[in-house]
């Protein structure tokens, strides 16, 4: 009995793996990206990662600030058990996190200028 379910587990293991296969063979097949449009696919994809780890990072940031609050009271209440430095750390943590999303663009446009991105001799190779 436990013999034959597990030969039963591995053909349909193997009739999956083979429908994707042919599956994957197909789309590919029937699709030719241009390296342009692979180009814009990334850029696009980056720029949404991008905008989602900014979010992250605002509310990560906010959510420091608020824990070293909770910190700071602890030390009020108990000094000799909880250190200030826990609630400077996470006070220090938490404004660099809230600061980040606003600080990206301005870093980005000193370190590769104005019109980062575009513009350069491979850019204009692909396009």
């Amino acid at each position: 009995m436990f013999q034959k379910r597990v030969m039963f587990q591995l053909g349909m293991r193997i009739a999956f793996f083979a429908a994707c296969f042919f599956i994957s063979s197909d789309v590919m097949a029937l699709t030719s990206p241009s390296i342009a449009a692979i180009k814009a696919s990334v850029a696009g994809s980056i720029k949404d990662l991008m905008s989602i780890l900014q979010d992250i990072a605002m509310v990560t940031g906010v959510g420091f600030v608020i824990a070293s609050f909770f910190k700071f009271h602890q030390h009020k209440m108990q000094p000799t058990q909880v250190p200030l430095s826990q609630g400077v750390t996470l006070l220090l943590v938490g404004a660099a996190l809230t600061v980040f999303p606003g600080l990206l663009g301005t870093a980005t446009k000193s370190a590769f200028g104005a019109t980062a991105g575009g513009g350069g001799q491979v850019s204009s190779l692909i396009s």
